[in-house]
């Protein structure tokens, strides 16, 4: 039995700028490294296509855009009355294995999901099947690796399974141990591990457009997920949180937490619609389709207008600004024009479902 293994050529995941290329944003784990995958299998269905502009060449990854549409977290929102950063996963639109299983059924793969298990432990099992899927050229999706719950790829392993090797967008913020490539070194992953994906044989694709606009239209109907406001519902209390008075009155640290989760989701709702709507446009060029495109293209440019509504993208002051209530107004009226755009864009989803 080796005793290391490492599949060096599966491409790198990470947050935007971080990846070692140049490619579109990818700031959601999970579809990202589903990409890597069917990528390292050379999967003609999923191609990574180099767009040119001004003599720069930037990778288009179609995996990436597919997986995050089909699973339905392109066209998810959630938010945390409690502040939760958690909200920021949205594989948590679903049921996580449903997330998980309805991006495979588009990619046209079987999966095996394991999760963690203490009664008994499972570890072993976890670990064995790692090795074997590693022996046989296929990289596992792992959450829970580095202690962190989002997805991270495991592309090898040392000192037979008790080390993990890969790649996450989280390694560069702690201090760990690499591989000469950059992988991370994970020796304590059987102390964090939450689940595993391992990629099966190569099936008929099990899922279909009118299925996934079906999918977009629960993600986007349901007023709850988990402990987390959900969908359409989701802009009531960030609204309120924007035109909450006491907000004015908050300690720094405070302040300064929720504006991180505020300004993350913007990101996140701003990457995941401007997605949604390339996914739609690809997929079908029914009227209803390419309306509900638009209005999804109309919130990316609504989140750019929010972002620059505290005068930056980024500064290590810029939380302060929420002190500011006709800031927060505006922040509160331009997410209220997004709420509108996301009902349109599901009553336009809606009408296309219906003129089938």
């Amino acid at each position: 039995m080796n005793t290391y293994a490492v599949l060096p050529e599966v491409r790198r995941i990470g947050f935007h700028g971080l990846t070692g290329d140049n490619r579109f944003p990818e700031d959601f784990p999970f579809p990202a490294a589903l990409s890597s995958v069917v990528e390292y299998f050379h999967d003609p269905a999923f191609p990574v296509i180099p767009h040119v502009n001004n003599g720069e060449t930037i990778l288009e990854r179609c995996g990436n855009i597919e997986f995050l549409a089909a699973s339905g977290m392109a066209f998810g929102l959630l938010w945390s009355p409690e502040f939760d950063g958690s909200c920021l996963d949205f594989t948590l639109v679903n049921r996580h294995d449903q997330t998980i299983r309805a991006a495979f059924e588009w990619a046209g793969y079987a999966c095996e999901i394991l999760p963690h298990d203490t009664a008994p432990d499972n570890t072993p099992e976890a670990r064995q099947k790692i090795l074997a899927a590693i022996d046989a050229g296929i990289p596992v999706l792992g959450f829970g690796c580095m202690g962190f719950p989002e997805c991270s790829l495991i592309c090898g392993y040392d000192r037979s399974g008790e080390v993990l090797i890969g790649w996450s967008y989280f390694q560069l913020d702690v201090s760990w141990a690499q591989e000469e490539n950059g992988m991370f070194r994970d020796g304590d992953w059987e102390k964090s591990w939450l689940k595993i994906v391992i990629p099966g044989e190569k099936t008929e694709r099990r899922d279909s457009f009118p299925a996934v606009v079906e999918r977009a239209l629960t993600v986007m109907l349901q007023p709850a997920s988990g402990p987390f406001a959900a969908g359409i519902a989701a802009y009531d209390p960030w609204i309120a949180f924007l035109e909450n008075p006491a907000v004015k009155h908050w300690p720094d640290p405070q302040l300064k937490e929720r504006h991180e989760l505020h300004h993350g989701l913007i990101g996140s709702l701003a990457e995941a619609r401007w997605w949604a709507q390339r996914f739609l446009l690809k997929q079908s060029k029914h009227p209803e389709i390419l309306a509900a495109a638009e209005c999804f293209k109309t919130i990316h440019e609504l989140c750019w207008q929010l972002w620059e509504v505290l005068g930056a993208q980024a500064g290590p002051d810029l939380y302060k600004e929420l002190r500011d209530r006709n800031k927060r107004r505006q922040l509160a009226a331009l997410l209220t024009r997004v709420k509108a755009a996301d009902v349109e864009a599901a009553n336009h989803l809606q009408n296309a479902l219906q003129a089938r």
